[in-house]
């Protein structure tokens, strides 16, 4: 969606455009590499100017058919990589010219690089229970909260207008899983992340993106959008108790 189709599989490897941020991108994937955690492996520069990265192998939730990846063992297991995601990036020294996305990054920054889009898209369930972590397109400082929420919102999943008791004891399920334990600090962050997210889409629309000019008009536009906001603001209370 992000890339408008133009990231493609070429037999047992993925082509990627290159941007303003492949460079960076490229170092931190050489770390994670280097620590051992599974996301792309870069393999060089094809003909036409592409990142060239293995292939996964494995099953991406990217339907709303796709019920197998709404369990909470799945969302144990989001929990655990992200976590281990965090434990990785940490000890990662960006270089002196680093350049990131600004589109979902903490606007507080932190001290470690955060994802920013761990959703259902973007997580490779593979063989023996084996994760792989893809997309580092929004990748810029933070702080793991700031992924957290993110991460909790695409997974529980959080939407309007649905808050029953099962949501909450899922949000409180990742966090537990992930090892989170500031209720207040994540439920902020949930709400911030949120509006975040909606500058992005709004943002993207308004520059004629398709794929998320047709996101917008589906969310109802601005009307919609503040709709939203004010539910994930009037449930910023009851997030926080669930994560007590």
């Amino acid at each position: 969606m992000a890339n408008d189709g133009l990231v493609v599989r070429v037999g047992d490897t993925v082509r990627r455009p290159r941007g303003a941020t492949s460079t960076t991108v490229l170092a931190l994937l050489e770390h994670l590499e280097a620590e051992g955690f599974p996301a792309p492996i870069h393999d060089g520069v094809d003909e036409l100017g592409r990142d060239v990265f293995a292939w996964v192998p494995g099953e991406v939730a990217v339907s709303d058919d796709d019920v197998w990846a709404d369990t909470d063992d799945r969302l144990i297991e989001v929990a655990g990589l992200l976590r281990r995601y965090h434990e990785c990036v940490a000890s990662f020294e960006p270089p002196g010219d680093a350049v990131w996305s600004p589109e979902l990054a903490d606007p507080q920054g932190g001290p470690i690089v955060c994802h920013n889009d761990v959703c259902r898209e973007n997580v490779v369930f593979g063989d023996a229970g084996n994760l792989t972590l893809l997309d580092f397109d929004f990748a810029a400082p933070g702080r793991p909260v700031w992924d957290v929420a993110f991460a909790a919102a695409y997974w529980v999943p959080l939407t309007y207008p649905e808050s029953g008791d099962d949501v909450l004891r899922r949000l409180r399920l990742f966090a537990d899983a992930y090892g989170w334990t500031h209720a207040t600090a994540l439920a902020d962050a949930i709400v911030e992340t949120r509006r975040c997210g909606g500058r992005f889409v709004r943002a993207r629309a308004r520059l004629g993106r398709q794929a998320f000019a047709e996101s917008w008009r589906r969310r109802g536009g601005d009307a919609g959008e503040q709709v939203r906001l004010d539910w994930f603001e009037a449930n910023r209370e009851r997030f926080a108790a669930a994560l007590s």
